[in-house]
Formats: structure tokens, sequence, C-alpha cells
């Protein structure tokens, strides 16, 4: 149902970045990462800034295999998350993106002991 609605404000709107981010989320949760991807970067593309959206690329990247770039994803959106102005909002997103920066470099220490 989010999908269907998001699809057709992309139709008047192709860079609406709540749509994007639906889309983006839609197809994470699918496993359709390349799909995922596109959307998500959409969303960095037009608002930089946005926390949930690089954390989620990182996310995807992490999925994909693509751990160097996760990890340039997860940076970018710990650098939005102190740049939030209200405490408690800062103080969760910096703990959420944290969580998956942290995951990424363990899986980057694994592969070099490899």
């Amino acid at each position: 149902m989010a999908r269907q609605y998001a699809q057709k404000v992309l139709q008047t709107d192709p860079d609406y970045t709540p749509a994007n981010f639906a889309m983006g989320m839609s197809y994470l949760k699918e496993e359709q990462y390349n799909k995922a991807a596109s959307y998500l970067r959409r969303c960095v593309e037009k608002e930089p800034n946005d926390v949930s959206a690089w954390n989620n690329l990182a996310v995807v990247y992490q999925r994909q295999g693509s751990l160097d770039e996760a990890l340039a994803a997860a940076e970018r959106a710990l650098e939005a998350a102190k740049s939030l102005k209200t405490p408690q909002v800062r103080e969760r997103a910096l703990k959420d993106v944290g969580r998956t920066h942290r995951y990424i470099l363990s899986l980057m220490q694994n592969r070099e002991k490899r």
C-alpha cells in the first residue's frame, strides 16, 4: 500500500524525498537491494543530511557485500546525526547510526583476518 502511494507521488514529483525513502525501505525489506539503493541514493542527493537515508543506504551496501561503500555511507550518517539540533533526537540518531557503523567495521575487520 505504501509503495503504491509512493509510486503515484513519484509520478508527479520524482524528487520527493519521503516517497523515495518509502520506496527504498520497501525494497530493502524485500531484499531487493539494487532497487533500494537507487531510491535511497536519490534521497541523499536531494537531502545530504538525511540521517535515516544514509544509515539505511549503509545497510543496503553492507547486505550487498560492498563494505567500503557501506562504511562511507555510515560515516556520512554519523556526520549528519552530529548536526541534528534537538539533543534527544541527536542522541537517538547517534546511537542507531553508531550501531550500524560498528557492525560494518566488525565485518571489515573479519574480512581482513581471512
